[in-house]
């Protein structure tokens, strides 16, 4: 029921969002669905589309396993549990700094990297508070 109705709701609102709203945005999307003419432009747009495709996949499954934790137990306790992502976020971006560089255009110097840590320090005062 509910979990369907959010799910949907939100593909209808970034739909309106993309197709309505921002056009340039709808172009650039659908513009990763052409082929190109160009070999390398070939490569980098299959390489963003798998990307894409991956990072969606696995935020859909991050959701429907967020929900169904929710369902086994104290919703509270799972939301706040939800704030140890970013512990994953930080060393996954440590882990591949270089290519992060260059596909994403993410610095990663030590004063970003103090303040990142600094967050996540705080996110787990925040989860010690909940729990």
């Amino acid at each position: 029921g509910g979990f369907l109705v959010t799910r949907l709701s939100a593909f209808a609102t970034a739909l309106f969002m993309v197709t309505v709203l921002d056009r340039f945005a709808g172009r650039e999307i659908l513009s990763i669905f052409r082929p190109s003419k160009s070999k390398h432009a070939k490569g980098i747009a299959k390489h963003a589309t798998t990307l894409a495709l991956f990072g969606q996949s696995m935020g859909a499954g991050g959701f429907i396993l967020v929900q169904y934790a929710i369902a086994q137990g104290s919703a509270s306790i799972v939301n706040a549990l939800q704030a140890s992502q970013y512990i994953l976020i930080v060393l996954v971006a440590i882990f591949f700094r270089k290519k992060a560089k260059i596909f994403l255009g993410e610095q990663l110097n030590r004063s970003i990297l103090i303040s990142k840590i600094s967050a996540i320090i705080i996110a787990g005062i925040g989860m010690a508070l909940v729990v």
